[in-house]
């Protein structure tokens, strides 16, 4: 009796809104945000200088990078939105030498495995640059999703940095408020379909079909339409670079075409019962097994960390 792995992806992403001002007159095409700051709190700490600011709600942590405030909010637009342009002014541009360096991320570490004592390790094309880091007063990034209503939403995520380091001179500089104005440009229409045809999609290897069928009929029952498909069908029907993302294809061509909510994903680990390498997993090469992705990898030290399973890799659909 073989013992199987079920997980289940959910394609929900939930979007969390910090306090901002949205220009009430902004044009539709158009969204205006202004953000507050506080002259930032210089600490000390361990010889190293470290900062807060009053209307900042996280600090970046990237390994060997300066730990600087950061300010982070998202926005929902209407799914397949495209950011046209976005136009940043700063009040007054102000500056504080430090006395010492600010201090860089620590490696991360696995808890109970890895030693207490944290590593520091300034990055040096950073700390010894005279450029400015980072390079600007904020970044943005974009994806698709489904919002907390199961609506398909374009999310616009946005970081401020209120401060910006010269290494090189101990200097950092600094804004009291920002103001962002976003332009942006809605789709003509929604391309998914109104009516949904299927709700959930299980996706396994063929041999589970039987075993399956149970299943599907269980949850067509209580009105969730749900179909089956087997992974043999998506490897001869989907082109990509490996199967993960013949996979990956799939649910995105079944989100278009049915509108779907739900995906499970049915198979076996095979790493835990024959140990095979990460390489032969992603190729899903027994007959039973549900291709995966990790986390992670080995680092450039050598070091082999063998990293984390991650369903989000099938839940990321769209880059928008």
């Amino acid at each position: 009796m073989k013992t199987l792995s079920y997980f289940a992806v959910g394609l929900l992403l939930l979007s969390s809104f910090a306090a901002l001002s949205i220009g009430e007159e902004a044009a539709v095409d158009k969204k205006t945000i202004d953000i507050q700051f506080l002259e930032p709190i210089v600490l000390r700490s361990e010889g190293y200088v470290e900062l807060d600011v009053e209307g900042a709600n996280a600090h970046s942590y990237h390994a060997g990078e300066p730990i600087l405030p950061v300010y982070t909010t998202s926005l929902s637009f209407p799914f397949g939105t495209k950011i046209v342009d976005i136009e940043c002014e700063t009040g007054d541009i102000n500056n504080i030498v430090l006395s010492d360096k600010i201090a860089p991320a620590p490696k991360p570490v696995i808890q109970g495995i890895s030693a207490n004592v944290l590593e520091r390790e300034m990055d040096k094309t950073i700390y010894n640059s005279d450029n400015l880091f980072p390079d600007g007063w904020f970044e943005y990034y974009t994806g698709g999703g489904l919002d907390a209503n199961n609506e398909h939403k374009t999310f616009f995520t946005l970081r401020v940095y209120p401060v910006r380091y010269n290494p090189s001179m101990d200097t950092i500089y600094y804004v009291e408020n920002l103001d962002l104005k976003i332009t942006y440009e809605e789709p003509a229409m929604d391309p998914f379909p109104e009516n949904s045809a299927y709700d959930m999609v299980i996706i396994a290897p063929s041999m589970f079909s039987a075993g399956l069928q149970e299943l599907v009929d269980h949850k067509n029952s209580f009105g969730v339409n749900t179909m089956l498909k087997t992974t043999e069908d998506i490897y001869n029907g989907y082109s990509g670079v490996d199967k993960p993302e013949q996979i990956k294809y799939f649910i995105k061509d079944a989100l278009d075409t049915w509108n779907i909510n739900y995906v499970l994903l049915v198979g076996g680990l095979k790493s835990l019962l024959f140990g095979n390498s990460k390489d032969d997993e992603n190729q899903g090469t027994k007959d039973w097994h549900v291709p995966v992705r990790y986390t992670n990898h080995q680092g450039s030290d050598g070091a082999y960390d063998p990293g984390f399973i991650s369903d989000l890799y099938y839940a990321d659909i769209y880059g928008v």
